[in-house]
């Protein structure tokens, strides 16, 4: 019998990355709904080789019945949708984009949709364009922000946090940043306390990933020492920033907009968005926008992350060994 895959994303692979796991595995691919579809397709299935996307949370009640499984595999930077403490507890390696960091150094779309969310907030762009759909115009309602000698604080000077600040330093903006592991300092970018950053920027972009350090690093007491008007951008995840303090500093005005890309606990979300303190902003007349999750999701970036898993499930000694 053939080694078998399992892959529970729905039309992210190219077909000839397909034909190249084809020939190693019998590959199988199931859209589960939610975390008991899943189980049944591992328990059914039984892969060797799982990889999952985003959406779904997997552990140990997922992949329990899978009595071959050797891996998981997501093509995500992000992670906190895979339980890893406990699939690696049941023998179970766990593998993402993080262990292909010089494979990453080209994609830069999450990035791009942070500077996105940055002229959206800067320029109440869905808010002027949702207006003029409802047949009005009145210019006077949108009176916007210029960027350019404005200060952009970049929080996580890593591979999006660079991007970002380059964009920054092309709009003509100061740029500052603080990076716990940044000790290079640039001439074109200035490193910076947190508390420094805070308090300086105009302009705060989030690119840090989530671990118990960065959970919750933008509580109340740091939306207190932002700039009264600040706009504030999160592309990393929902769960670096809390939301509850988010909600209020943009009730009280002392934020002024807030774009995100990531919801506290959005990797468990299935085709709805969920009540939360940002969501419920949305249609409350404030300048706030979400989307769902779409920083990494361009044709480019999935394409290149795919490949990237594909090659490395390929060319990996463990789970090419029988």
């Amino acid at each position: 019998m053939r080694r078998r895959l399992l892959i529970t994303e729905q039309d992210s692979y190219l077909s000839s990355d397909l034909e190249r796991l084809s020939k190693i595995f019998e590959v199988h691919r199931v859209v589960p709904r939610n975390q008991a579809e899943l189980a049944a397709a591992v328990r059914e299935i039984d892969p060797e080789v799982l990889i999952v996307g985003l959406g779904i949370v997997v552990g140990r009640p997922e992949v329990r019945d899978g009595r071959t499984l050797k891996i998981v595999v997501s093509p995500t930077t992000g992670t906190d949708h895979l339980r890893i403490e406990e699939l690696e507890a049941s023998g179970i390696q766990v593998i993402s984009l993080r262990n292909m960091q010089e494979g990453l150094r080209s994609v830069s779309s999450t990035a791009e949709l942070a500077w996105g969310l940055v002229l959206i907030l800067a320029r109440q762009l869905v808010s002027a364009a949702n207006s003029t759909s409802a047949g009005e115009w009145h210019r006077e309602k949108f009176l916007g922000q210029q960027l350019r000698t404005k200060t952009l604080g970049v929080i996580g000077l890593g591979r999006l946090g660079r991007f970002v600040a380059q964009y920054g330093l092309a709009f003509g903006m100061r740029v500052v940043a603080t990076d716990s592991e940044a000790t290079t300092q640039s001439s074109e970018i200035l490193l910076v306390t947190i508390q420094e950053l805070l308090a300086e920027s105009d302009v705060i972009s989030i690119h840090v990933p989530l671990n118990g350090t960065t959970r919750g690093m933008i509580g109340v007491n740091e939306v207190k020492s932002m700039k009264k008007g600040a706009l504030l951008v999160n592309t990393s995840r929902g769960e670096v920033v809390d939301e509850d303090a988010i909600a209020s500093g943009i009730r009280s005005e002392h934020l002024g907009g807030y774009g995100t890309d990531v919801i506290s606990g959005d990797s468990g979300w299935s085709g709805l968005v969920r009540a939360n303190p940002i969501t419920e902003l949305v249609s409350g007349g404030f300048n706030v926008v979400v989307t769902p999750h779409i920083g990494g999701y361009t044709n480019e970036a999935v394409n290149h992350t795919r490949r990237l898993v594909v090659d490395y499930v390929l060319n990996h000694s463990d789970i090419r060994s029988s």
